[in-house]
């Protein structure tokens, strides 16, 4: 039997310390290989600043257009600037009771987990809070898990994308301008120079991007207070707590422009993962559903893997899921940047009831690929501030 491993420590809310760890690039993007591209800067692009959430069309899910004209094309040559020029305001309220406990200040590992431990079972962090979910699985299915595929509007909206170092996944979407844009994690491809990233529909069609801007930011406390600021990109196999990208294209792929959900989802909801992680190809992307487990106003954070997919492996994420489409119904809830799905690595029963989740009948391992895993997300909301800005 595969090993079995618990990511309870992982899974207590990572994004409080700083920066969040993924594993070994599982649930980023595919490291290709090849020479390494100039690295984005911290260095302010303009006097920009996030702005207000424009209006929505509730018939599209589309931000209303706020800009004339066009996104700047950027010099094939260089990489993409930031979004804005100053951080967002924080995405999520956690309701910490103050700062949470650094390894630094204790002397040996056990010290610091036991005052981790103690931290995280507060009245404002305790599981207790969480919306209890109890699924039974019959028939290889938890209860309540949606039976449909993904529909061909889904479907005509995916885009691979490459570059000399990595494999990613995408989606079209359009910006403030109505233009169609294309939108992915920063870390797949805000690194890279635009002729060296390569965007393709399951159409085969090919286009390189002329522009875009990204988001990449870290989540820390200062004076107890939720703060995001300028992150730079991980020189290993990091990534940061915001992480997002729009790349603009010089003509249309063919691809079918979604909008986006009206609320935000939260415990409890089922989305749809569609991306071209390993395993998959470009006629046949990867099609699964996830259980999202976060409560309201924390990061969105979705458990995968929790299907008895006896025909296929790909239920869960792996390499080449970043910026990957999770959508409700045929519209954009939220994108997969990064996650705990390790190879011969699943979360165990005892870490889904620490959880708060609960799935009777269910037989754990890969031989049965009952083997969950969690998914952490970009909400629909801050892949809209991202359109919103004049760079996109």
């Amino acid at each position: 039997m595969p090993e079995q491993h618990s990511f309870r420590d992982v899974s207590r809310k990572l994004v409080m310390t700083g920066t969040l760890l993924a594993t070994s690039l599982l649930a980023e993007s595919y490291l290709l290989g090849g020479d390494s591209n100039p690295v984005v800067t911290n260095t302010e692009q303009s006097a920009s600043i996030p702005p207000q959430l424009g209006s929505i069309n509730p018939d599209t899910g589309m931000i209303v257009a706020k800009y004339e004209g066009s996104a700047p094309m950027v010099a094939s040559d260089t990489v993409i600037p930031r979004c804005f020029s100053r951080p967002l305001a924080p995405q999520y309220d956690f309701n910490a009771p103050g700062a949470p406990p650094l390894r630094k200040m204790y002397k040996d590992k056990a010290s610091f987990d036991r005052a981790l431990n103690k931290y995280f079972s507060t009245s404002a962090n305790a599981n207790s809070a969480k919306v209890m979910l109890s699924m039974p699985v019959v028939n290889g299915r938890p209860d309540g898990m949606p039976k449909n595929s993904s529909s061909g509007t889904v479907l005509k909206s995916l885009a691979r994308i490459t570059t000399k170092e990595y494999q990613g996944s995408g989606f079209t979407s359009e910006d403030a301008h109505g233009k169609d844009v294309v939108v992915t994690a920063a870390h797949v491809g805000a690194k890279a120079r635009l002729k060296d990233i390569s965007i393709t529909a399951m159409n085969g069609r090919t286009v390189h991007p002329t522009g875009g801007c990204y988001i990449n930011e870290e989540i820390s406390y200062v004076n107890d207070l939720a703060v995001e600021s300028f992150s730079e990109f991980p020189k290993d196999d990091g990534v940061s707590n915001i992480d997002v990208a729009v790349l603009t294209i010089p003509q249309t792929l063919g691809t079918t422009a979604l909008g986006f959900v009206n609320n935000q989802v939260s415990r409890g909801d089922w989305v749809q993962f569609n991306n071209f992680e390993l395993g998959s190809t470009l006629e046949h992307p990867a099609n699964y559903y996830g259980l999202v487990t976060s409560s309201p106003q924390t990061p969105l954070e979705a458990i995968t893997g929790i299907t008895y997919a006896a025909n296929t492996t790909l239920n869960r994420g792996a390499p080449g899921d970043s910026g990957g489409l999770d959508s409700v119904g045929n519209r954009v809830a939220a994108i997969s940047f990064a996650g705990d799905d390790k190879p011969g690595r699943y979360l165990s029963e005892e870490d889904m009831t620490a959880e708060g989740i609960s799935f009777p009948g269910a037989v754990y391992g890969f031989t049965t690929n009952f083997a969950p895993a969690n998914a952490f997300m970009i909400g629909s909301q801050t892949i809209q501030i991202a359109l919103s800005s004049e760079k996109a």
